[in-house]
C-alpha cells in the first residue's frame, strides 16, 4: 500500500528533521549512536505529558483512547494515512536513525498479528546502504513503501549511510482487513 502524496510527505518529515522535539530513545541499552522519535499518535492522556510518555507508553488496545497529537497537524498526508488503513490506529510516531548508527537486536513482545497488533513500518527516507533485519532475514526496505514488521521476531538495523533514515512507524489493531493484505487470517479480534 502507498501513499498519494508520498514525496510531501517525504518533504514534510524532512523538514521536522531540524525540529527540536524529536527524543532520543529511551531503551538506551538497544541501540549504538543516534536514534530517535517524534511522537504523532497517542494515549489521550498524555496530551499535555511529558514527549517520553507521548512517544513510549503504549499501554491500551483500546483505540478511543489516543488521539492525533498537534505534530500530526504539520504532517497532513499522515493523517489521510490514516484513514486509509481501515484499522484501529493506536501510537504513531517518526523514527530517525542517524548515520552510521544500530538498533541491536531486539524484539517488541506481543507486536504481531496473530497477538493482535501489527506494527507498520513506512519508508520515508531511506537508501541501499541500510540493512533492516527481521527473524534473519534482509528487508529491501525502499522509500514509499508500507511493510508490516513482526516486531515479536528478533530484529535489527544497521545504517552505513551517509543520511538519516526516516520511518513512519504505526501500531495498530490486528483485524481482517489487515488480515487480507498481509495474507493472514485474523485470529486474535
Amino acid at each position: 500500500m502507498g501513499i498519494q502524496n508520498f514525496d510531501r510527505l517525504r518533504q514534510d518529515a524532512i523538514n521536522l528533521i531540524q525540529s527540536e522535539e524529536w527524543l532520543d530513545h529511551v531503551n538506551l541499552k538497544d541501540y549504538q549512536g543516534s536514534w530517535q522519535v517524534l511522537p504523532i499518535r497517542g494515549l489521550a492522556c498524555h496530551i499535555d505529558a511529558h514527549p517520553v510518555l507521548q512517544a513510549f507508553q503504549i499501554s491500551n488496545d483500546d483505540s478511543q483512547l489516543y488521539i492525533n497529537y498537534p505534530t500530526a497537524e504539520q504532517l497532513p498526508d499522515v493523517i489521510d494515512l490514516f484513514q486509509n488503513l481501515h484499522c484501529d490506529i493506536l501510537s504513531a510516531r517518526l523514527m530517525k536513525l542517524a548515520p552510521g548508527a544500530c538498533i541491536k537486536t531486539h524484539r517488541d513482545n506481543g507486536l504481531c498479528f496473530s497477538m493482535g497488533q501489527v506494527r507498520l513500518h513506512f519508508c520515508l527516507v531511506s537508501n541501499h546502504n541500510v540493512a533492516f533485519t527481521v527473524a534473519g532475514k534482509p528487508l529491501a526496505i525502499q522509500e514509499g513503501e508500507l511493510w508490516y514488521i513482526n516486531a515479536h521476531e528478533p530484529h535489527s538495523v544497521v545504517n552505513h549511510s551517509n543520511i538519516s533514515r526516516i520511518h513512519l512507524v504505526i501500531d495498530c489493531l490486528s483485524n481482517d482487513w489487515l488480515g487480507d493484505r498481509l495474507g493472514t487470517q485474523c485470529s486474535t479480534r
